[in-house]
């Protein structure tokens, strides 16, 4: 943790310096529910033009169904567990001013799967769906990096459709909530793939764009 940063609450919040004349704050890795992955981008970084590319995932989360047996309350649970770890975010980073900031931030705790992109449309797979957006401008195997948790898969086996869970970092600044890929796990392969999304690198405006990673503690993300 950089000099210039401080724990608050087992949080990391940055603190304004003159080379980065803004806040926020890191939450602690958690996992996320399971999801089906969407613009996975894990074998090459991609990015906006004058972005830095970033390795990373869409987690397309359903909202009216379970995955791979789990049940619907147990992909609502895992939500609400990322979503209490953010309001406390926002309330040691903002305190008595957290309710009102949060009204004000573009990016809320998940994204609206059928909300239309800028092209008007409802990307491919989205429908119904939660989403969370991790990206990460760290290579895999960096120590500010991200992981694969299944021994001796790597980064191209990794497909649009397949069902996934991933360990993240929540970040929060006064653009909203962004998150840190720290870890994928495949859980399985139903046969689902999603055609015709357009190339990321053109519609990056659907991805965040503060992602970024600090060196945390992975812990173990088994599931059962």
């Amino acid at each position: 943790m950089a000099k210039d940063n401080k724990t608050v609450n087992g949080f990391t919040l940055l603190v304004p310096t003159k080379d980065r004349p803004f806040s926020g704050i890191y939450g602690n890795d958690i996992a996320s529910p399971l999801g089906r992955i969407a613009f996975v981008n894990l074998a090459t970084p991609a990015g906006r033009p004058g972005d830095k590319p970033k390795y990373g995932v869409s987690l397309l989360v359903p909202k009216n169904e379970g995955l791979n047996d789990k049940t619907l309350e147990q992909q609502v649970f895992h939500l609400k567990e990322i979503q209490t770890m953010c309001k406390l975010m926002a309330q040691d980073l903002w305190g008595a001013n957290a309710e009102e900031n949060l009204k004000k931030i573009k990016r809320g705790y998940f994204g609206d799967g059928d909300s239309p992109s800028t092209t008007g449309k409802v990307y491919d797979g989205y429908a119904g769906t939660r989403v969370i957006n991790a990206r990460n401008g760290k290579p895999r195997g960096h120590n500010q990096g991200w992981r694969i948790l299944n021994e001796g898969m790597e980064p191209e086996q990794f497909e649009a459709g397949m069902i996934c869970r991933l360990t993240l970092q929540p970040f929060l600044n006064s653009d909203g909530y962004s998150y840190s890929l720290r870890a994928i796990k495949f859980i399985k392969d139903d046969g689902v793939r999603f055609g015709g999304a357009p190339d990321p690198a053109s519609v990056m405006d659907h991805l965040d764009n503060a992602v970024a990673a600090v060196s945390a503690n992975l812990g173990d993300m088994t599931v059962a």
